[in-house]
């Protein structure tokens, strides 16, 4: 099952290495290649449906028709391994690849058949429109996504424009403070200016266009109608999303005054968006940025806690006599588990948690012992189907990267006592964070080397004593804003303690590293370094991981020679900054917009590339 599911998500992961998505032409011709192998494969096995066993080597071979003369002449495990057994098995994989890219082709041109044209760009345009998810206002503008729902285009376009279809997910800013509360579900009818979805094209920067592409974002713009002329139709959504939209205006409410607020509103309904700037690169400087995101470690502590809870009042409920105790906990772990990842909105990392949890305890209800990565391998492939492109979200692989980590090292050990166990736990922290260090320098270009020994202390305090609270907060919220507002009052004194132990470590020197070029034999040297210190080795092999990662920490960089200089030009919106170097010196002209308190044109595109040359300071700045 596990070999499977890797051919077909490696189907999928090669389309993200086309420079130009394949025709429909190419994608239905492939399918209909794809259906004759297949259906010739079923035809072979028929034909040889009368066949003998070969002894337990697991080939066999027919006893009837032309070939029964040649199996007599030949060994048969010789004749049935290269023209039965040999052909299917090599069929099976790459059908599944094969597979795997149709579907994922077929469904990227889906999603870019969404974008608006050409011709609604630019211009304004009268739509109506549904609110999704949770809708966020800073003090001065309200971001928002909204669904088409029917589109009327502007005047004087030309007479070949191809009506749209609706049915594209809108990003939308709504600048004022005078704007509609709006929450999920509601219906609009409004003016908007609208562009493509696209980023600023800059080395070392964030890839926007593609974060736009896989969170099906087909056009992003402002609302052009004033807040007086718009009526706002409240309108019906799934029960989940209307939970989630009242528990997040009853802890905004709750923690209003709290200075954790942001890690509150992160930890409980995945809204990110108030984590102050200074707090995000602390968590990212000592690598415990992870905890800011609902995962499989959040999910799997709340299902713990929501099973031990049930299990102090089993005997207490009806349920006594009528079920036993795993089952009724398991039951109450799977539900919390549902609840929490409802409340997150479903994110890639929630989906994965949810499913292999699913799956683990159905086969535990059910009594069947299965290989753990079976579970692993099958929310794979469904969080695959369900949304091929998720491929482009790096926090996808780093979650499933996360549990094969810990398959990886605890599959053959044991605890004995209940330290035993607490010590597996923290340990497998501090592995998670070397482990991830190859995904975590392919994506972001950096590493934090204090994230081992801070994880060890964060992450204890942050999953076993922030998110209980914060969960048990959330179901206080749904009933009362006072109550709540005391249990986050003890969230906001623990994470005091949290935010001084991320103020030491980031402090700490060389903290965060960053890498320049990142060549593909480097790659492969800090997975081995990785690998050695995963996998179950006596410490004199483990120091071989020190040899792997020597070239990161001898960089090839070329200096400029004397005389020489030059000059980069960066996107930075509504202008371009100017970065001159020379061999000793490096000159900045001009840093961007300051978009808003926690984002500006400097820390999306000057900074990045500064740290992708390798540049720590600037010897004179020029606004």
């Amino acid at each position: 099952m596990l070999v499977k599911v890797v051919f077909f998500v490696s189907g999928i992961c090669s389309v993200a290495f086309l420079a130009v998505l394949p025709s429909i032409a190419v994608i239905l011709s492939l399918a209909l290649l794809l259906l004759t192998v297949l259906a010739v494969a079923i035809v072979v096995r028929q034909k040889f449906a009368g066949r003998i066993d070969t002894g337990g080597t697991g080939f066999t071979f027919p006893t009837n028709g032309a070939l029964a003369g040649l199996s007599a002449r030949l060994p048969v495990w010789v004749i049935s391994g290269c023209f039965i057994h040999g052909i299917l098995s090599l069929l099976v994989p790459l059908c599944l690849f094969a597979a795997g890219f149709v579907y994922a082709s077929a469904y990227a041109t889906y999603q870019l058949s969404l974008r608006l044209p050409e011709e609604l760009l630019g211009t304004e345009v009268n739509l109506a429109a549904t609110v999704k998810g949770l809708p966020f206002h800073n003090g001065t503008r309200l971001q928002f996504l909204c669904e088409i729902e029917t589109l009327q285009h502007a005047e004087n376009l030309p007479e070949n424009f191809v009506e749209p279809v609706h049915g594209g997910m809108l990003r939308l800013n709504w600048y004022g403070k005078e704007v509609p509360d709006l929450t999920a579900g509601d219906t609009l009818q409004i003016t908007v200016k609208l562009r493509e979805p696209s980023g600023f094209m800059n080395p070392g920067g964030f890839d926007r266009e593609k974060w736009l592409l896989q969170k099906g974002i087909v056009a992003t713009g402002y609302v052009r109608s004033k807040p007086a002329e718009v009526d706002v139709v409240p309108g019906r959504s799934n029960p989940f999303t209307v939970v989630r939209n009242y528990l997040h205006r009853r802890l905004i409410e709750a923690s209003r005054d709290l200075q954790a607020q942001g890690v509150i509103l992160a930890l409980s309904v995945g809204d990110k968006s108030a984590v102050s700037r200074a707090h995000w690169d602390r968590f990212i400087t000592t690598g415990t940025n992870h905890l800011l995101a609902i995962s499989g470690l959040h999910i799997s502590l709340v299902a713990a806690f929501a099973a031990l809870c049930w299990t102090l009042l089993w005997k207490h409920t009806f349920l006594f006599n009528v079920v036993s105790r795993q089952s009724s906990a398991l039951a109450a772990a799977l539900a919390a588990a549902f609840f929490y990842a409802a409340m997150a909105g479903f994110t890639i990392t929630t989906q994965r948690a949810l499913l292999m949890f699913t799956v683990l305890g159905m086969m535990t209800l059910l009594r069947r012992h299965q290989r753990r990565t079976l579970g692993l391998a099958i929310a794979l492939l469904l969080v695959c189907l369900f949304d091929p492109l998720s491929i482009l979200a790096p926090g996808m692989w780093m979650s499933f990267a996360a549990v094969s980590v810990l398959y990886l090292v605890f599959s053959n050990t044991h605890a004995s006592s209940r330290l035993a166990m607490l010590i597996r736990v923290l340990r497998g922290h501090v592995l998670i964070s070397i482990g991830l260090y190859p995904l975590t320098v392919l994506f972001f270009q950096q590493a934090s080397l204090v994230a081992p020994l801070a994880n060890l202390f964060v992450t204890p305090l942050v999953g076993m004593l922030l998110t209980p609270l914060v969960f048990v907060a959330m179901l206080v919220a749904l009933v009362s804003v006072p109550l709540a507002g005391v249990l986050l009052t003890l969230v906001d004194q623990l994470f005091f303690v949290v935010d001084v132990l991320l103020q030491f470590f980031s402090s700490l020197p060389h903290a965060l590293l960053t890498f320049s070029e990142l060549t593909p034999i480097m790659l492969s040297l800090l997975c081995g370094g990785a690998i050695v210190m995963l996998i179950p080795v006596n410490f004199s092999l483990r120091l071989l991981a020190v040899f792997f990662l020597l070239p990161f920490f001898f960089p090839n960089t070329e200096r400029l020679a004397h005389g020489e200089y030059q000059v980069s030009f960066l996107d930075v919106g509504q202008g371009t900054s100017v970065l001159v170097q020379t061999r000793q010196h490096v000159l900045l002209y001009d840093t961007g917009d300051q978009f808003s308190k926690n984002f500006s044109a400097a820390d999306a595109v000057i900074i990045p590339y500064l740290r992708s040359k390798n540049l720590s300071s600037l010897d004179l700045l020029i606004v």
